[in-house]
């Protein structure tokens, strides 16, 4: 096509790398990205993220994270959509200190984080990192109105899973203090663990 004088646009050029990124086909998104910079179009933000996207599916995180710092040192303005890739990626290698450096980042250029976000973040620290971490963080996000009742679920499961009953209900009285309510699935299981909590401990007692 631009043999015959014909140059695609901005938004042509992202919409197929897009689409390329979707039907998992990298070296073609590449290709086109590459062809979109010889027109002399910058990288967008949407072929930007496209490719990022991309790029954590097939586990390298590398590459995404060396394509975020290139738009940011272009003067790149990124989204939420942006960071929320790069955060849940970074949580799922268990790169928890560059996951929590994106989510600061992020809130500094006043781009609110979501839920889906802050989720990211628990069960990564949850696996990777300490309780008293994960804690903070908890702290953080209800001062902020972004956690969820999944949020505290999160962690509630981890705690009960690690056999820390009194944690977990000390949790959920924090929760109900929040106004959070609970859901049918969360009150059945923290009565059926309230109960063997508390038959443990009077097994432990008695031994």
């Amino acid at each position: 096509m631009r043999e015959m004088g014909w140059v695609p646009s901005v938004v042509t050029f992202s919409s197929v790398i897009t689409a390329c990124v979707k039907q998992w086909n990298m070296v073609e998104a590449i290709r086109i990205k590459d062809g979109m910079v010889s027109c002399g179009y910058p990288v967008n933000l949407v072929a930007a993220t496209s490719l990022m996207k991309g790029y954590c599916v097939q586990g390298n995180l590398e590459s995404a994270l060396g394509l975020f710092s290139i738009i940011i040192e272009d003067g790149l303005t990124t989204d939420r959509v942006t960071y929320a890739i790069l955060i849940e990626y970074c949580s799922k290698n268990g790169n928890m200190e560059k996951a929590y450096e994106l989510y600061t980042q992020m809130k500094d250029m006043d781009i609110f984080p979501d839920v889906y976000i802050v989720n990211y973040l628990i069960r990564g620290f949850l696996k990777y990192w300490s309780f008293q971490s994960v804690s903070n963080f908890l702290n953080e996000a209800v001062e902020c109105g972004v956690a969820n009742v999944f949020s505290y679920n999160n962690i509630l499961s981890w705690l009960f899973g690690k056999g820390k009953v009194s944690e977990a209900c000390s949790l959920w009285d924090k929760m109900m203090c929040k106004g959070v309510v609970p859901n049918k699935w969360q009150d059945t299981w923290l009565l059926q663990n309230r109960e063997y909590g508390a038959c443990t401990q009077c097994i432990c007692g008695d031994a």
